[in-house]
């Protein structure tokens, strides 16, 4: 977790951290593997349970999202993975966020902890995106880039979800 300053927000003010990673092997069998890491501070439990559980299902929900973009089981409506050479110009930047397969697989995930935590799906996208901009890995203009996106995307994607008055702003501002 060293190299993700934006968990040690989420140590310090949730008493958890988390990171999660899928790989596909690209040989002949393609065999999916995701792996979830998590550290919980002991002096804060049993406390953090409750909401680690939303939080794992928003990670397990986003990760099993990139199983079904790609492989032989890939959900065709689901979008493509983006490139490596793609992935890897976006992973240290804010624009990681905007590729359009970490777009559904985020939203997707942030979605499910909406619905399990009945709160807004906005408040969830905060919840997010707030650690990365006090830790400085994103700017606030780089967040409101990154809000924007993920509002249209669920806007059209989830209707039934649950937004708060700040989404009508968001909308009218693209």
């Amino acid at each position: 977790f060293k190299a993700l300053p934006w968990e040690k927000f989420n140590f310090s003010s949730k008493g958890f951290a988390i990171d999660a990673n899928m790989k596909i092997n690209s040989g002949d069998l393609i065999i999916p593997s995701v792996t979830i890491t998590i550290l919980i501070d002991p002096s804060k439990e049993p406390a953090v349970y409750a909401e680690l559980g939303h939080r794992l299902l928003d990670v397990i929900t986003h990760e099993l999202n990139h199983i079904d973009q790609a492989g032989r089981d890939r959900v065709p409506t689901n979008v493509l993975p983006s490139t490596q050479d793609t992935r890897k110009g976006a992973k240290s930047s804010y624009k990681y966020f905007l590729l359009p397969d970490e777009i559904e697989s985020m939203v997707e995930g942030m979605y499910a902890r909406s619905k399990s935590k009945d709160v807004p799906l906005d408040h969830i996208f905060d919840d997010y995106l707030l650690p990365f901009v006090q830790s400085k890995y994103i700017s606030q203009d780089e967040y409101l880039k990154v809000i924007q996106a993920w509002v249209k995307h669920a806007v059209s994607h989830y209707p039934d979800a649950a937004y708060s008055e700040k989404v009508s702003r968001i909308i009218n501002s693209a």
